[in-house]
């Protein structure tokens, strides 16, 4: 099987663990120092969350908000380790009212693991950022970003 299309794999059944509420099943697919750029959220808790247990507590925080959370991926789109993947998330209230939103996410894997969640507004965003990121236009491997006081890569 090809490697993007294990990558692509990997983040449908990420997803679809979240969807049911298995936050710790989900997080099984993420390396233990991942990083979850939800700094561009439309709504819950934007921010940056490293590690699992960062990373659970935002997670965790929609299943507390909602009586049900649905996350479909629309579509996956893999380029090497590199997956870009917008969802449609329908969410239930307390009081039964129901919302959607679109958005995408740029997700980066490691030997099999996530490395790297990025929450776009949409996909135009999204695929732009992973046609900046293609291997012909790569930064420096000294190149990254950083979070309190540790580079991530």
């Amino acid at each position: 099987m090809p490697h993007t299309t294990t990558n692509a794999r990997i983040v449908r059944r990420a997803l679809e663990c979240f969807s049911r509420g298995e936050i710790r099943r989900a997080l099984t697919h993420a390396d233990p120092g991942a990083v979850v750029d939800w700094t561009r959220s439309p709504g819950l808790e934007a921010g940056v969350y490293v590690g699992h247990e960062q990373a659970a507590r935002l997670m965790g925080t929609f299943h507390e908000a909602f009586e049900r959370v649905q996350v479909e991926a629309e579509e996956v789109v893999a380029r090497g380790d590199t997956v870009v993947v917008p969802t449609r998330m329908r969410v239930r209230g307390r009081y039964g009212i129901e919302l959607e939103v679109r958005t995408a996410s740029l997700v980066r894997l490691r030997d099999g693991l996530i490395v790297l969640w990025r929450l776009f507004p949409d996909r135009h965003e999204a695929l732009a950022e992973l046609s900046r990121s293609a291997p012909s236009r790569r930064p420096s491997p000294r190149a990254g970003f950083r979070v309190a006081s540790t580079w991530y890569r």
